[in-house]
């Protein structure tokens, strides 16, 4: 049975039964981590966007992958894909006025892959 109980002002979980390994120091390292969180592969990705109208279409404003899907109607949910989409934008012009080109292409990256990503996605589903 595990209990909560307040220790140092803080909220803490107890369980009696288990015993932390007192030679832990560090979480294991996530070398790999970029590449486990890539669905699908680098490699399908890429060999998607070889179609120049899908390039295009995740260079513009229909790459953009709101975190909402748009059959959400909440005023929640459309609020945070316009949020979303406007710190997007900020970001962009930001990157272009600053001429920090490692952002603006960290932010292009994000974008194709996230929009290839969901025309495979779409294709897998069909």
């Amino acid at each position: 049975m595990i209990k909560f109980i307040y220790k140092n002002g803080r909220l803490e979980m107890y369980s009696p039964e288990w015993k932390d390994n007192p030679n832990r120091v560090n979480p294991p390292d996530d070398d790999d981590l970029f590449e486990a969180e890539m669905q699908p592969s680098h490699l399908k990705i890429v060999e998607t966007i070889q179609d120049p109208l899908i390039l295009w279409e995740a260079l513009s404003y229909d790459g953009f992958i709101p975190p909402f899907s748009n059959d959400s109607r909440g005023f929640f949910e459309q609020r945070q894909n316009i949020i979303a989409q406007e710190h997007l934008e900020s970001s962009l012009m930001q990157a272009v006025a600053d001429k920090d080109f490692k952002a603006l292409g960290e932010i292009m990256f994000d974008q194709i892959c996230g929009y290839a990503e969901s025309v495979i996605d779409f294709r897998e589903r069909r």
